[in-house]
């Protein structure tokens, strides 16, 4: 199955090098960061279901 990881350039709870090792360790792993913090799917909305649609629809 494969995993989007999806981090905010500002998070300092997790950061973007967290989400890329997760991407990175894991088969058909991928990681986009957006600008926000924590909670893109509001801070960058726009960008964040782009993202997510792009991911269902590969």
């Amino acid at each position: 199955m494969p995993v989007l990881a999806i981090s905010g350039e500002d998070d300092a709870v997790c950061p973007p090098s967290d989400l890329e090792s997760i991407a990175r360790n894991v088969r058909d792993g991928r990681h986009v960061s957006l600008p926000g913090r924590h909670i893109l799917n509001i801070e960058s909305a726009g960008a964040f279901n782009a993202a997510l649609t792009r991911h269902l629809l590969e």
